[in-house]
């Protein structure tokens, strides 16, 4: 409980582990920064964190970006046929390599134009051959951890994480009995909808994301379909 008292507002209003005993979280969790800073750190860099779907990844050099928090990473399918994970910067000038998805042969820099191999070894330093000791294997993208569970694929900032298999034992199956026709399915070509990019804690989201008592006044038409009464988010 101490990392419980730690958060515990000045009002005195309980913070409880199990969240019906719980009030609202203090407001500054929401807006102070070195929360933020540790949230990353705790939180953000060392889960797992969804990346797309295998089927965006079929052929040797298909590829595709995704963030979390300020870090960007790539995930790109090698001429071995194996999925590799990298933070989408060059190592000469931390430029970044690669936006969305797409199919490419190697990965080249835009700004120096300094060219990868599919595996992360840096294949080409212009003029580098003029600098004294330069060693192109010093210099190799760095990478991230890649994971795939139920044809969905994943990445961990963690170089020492737990394989996601061992972070939530069982997800597999459970997806697999929620959903039978999950290894049929394939993201949608398009959509009328895309990412959208909110001004808020990440906290703000997720709060809403998890409970459904604004569904009723706020989604009518949705609250026609479910027995509100028995609604529950499984986590």
């Amino acid at each position: 409980m101490a990392h419980l008292e730690a958060v515990k507002p000045k009002s005195g209003l309980p913070i409880h582990e199990e969240p019906q005993h719980s009030y609202t979280l203090p407001s500054r969790l929401y807006l102070d920064e070195s929360i933020y800073e540790q949230e990353k750190q705790k939180i953000f860099y060392c889960n797992w964190h969804y990346a797309g779907h295998l089927s965006q990844l079929n052929k040797p050099g298909d590829y595709l970006t995704a963030t979390v928090a300020d870090e960007s990473i790539f995930i790109v399918r090698g001429q071995d046929d194996t999925l590799r994970g990298f933070y989408n910067v060059c190592r000469h000038r931390a430029h970044q390599l690669l936006e969305g998805s797409g199919n490419t042969r190697n990965i080249v820099c835009p700004y120096h134009a300094w060219s990868y191999a599919l595996d992360g070894e840096l294949r080409h330093a212009r003029i580098s051959e003029k600098v004294p000791g330069f060693d192109k294997s010093e210099f190799c993208l760095q990478p991230v951890q890649v994971d795939t569970l139920c044809d969905l694929v994943f990445f961990n900032l963690d170089p020492d994480a737990e394989s996601l298999d061992s972070q939530a034992p069982g997800l597999a199956q459970d997806l697999q009995e929620r959903i039978p026709s999950l290894d049929q399915m394939e993201p949608l070509d398009s959509f009328s909808f895309g990412p959208t990019t909110m001004s808020a804690n990440w906290k703000v989201v997720v709060d809403n994301f998890l409970e459904c008592y604004h569904c009723t006044p706020a989604h009518p038409d949705f609250a026609t379909l479910f027995d509100m009464s028995s609604y529950q988010m499984d986590t």
